[in-house]
């Protein structure tokens, strides 16, 4: 009983000491595991900063397209309403004209010439 005493106390005392191996592995990979994460973590920070970055940039460009765009409808519409004056003035000018002309200038005419 005494041997069989001792044997289960050296098995006792190597299952402690493979405990505390395993214990110290995990804590290992635990450190590993916890220091890869921050890594992870400050590379996603980054990244998310260099998005930002791109989207502001992005940003920026579209209201400044937006913005170009505004002032050339500006010049369309500018240029337009000039058109519609010009035509306004040619078809008031172009009555006037053809006011001006009687029936009697029209004929008379070809009523001397028979």
């Amino acid at each position: 009983a005494g041997e069989e005493l001792n044997n289960l106390s050296t098995k006792l005392a190597e299952e402690k000491s493979k405990s505390r191996e395993v214990c110290k592995a995990l804590e290992d990979l635990k450190s590993k595991h916890l220091i890869e994460a921050e890594e992870l973590k400050a590379e996603l920070e980054h990244q998310k900063a260099n998005t930002q970055e791109v989207i502001a940039v992005y940003e920026e460009q579209i209201n400044k397209l937006k913005e170009d765009l505004s002032m050339e409808k500006e010049r369309v519409e500018e240029k337009s309403k000039g058109m519609e004056d010009l035509q306004q003035e040619k078809n008031n000018q172009l009555s006037k004209l053809l006011k001006a002309v009687s029936y009697t200038h029209l004929t008379l005419p070809t009523i001397c010439s028979v």
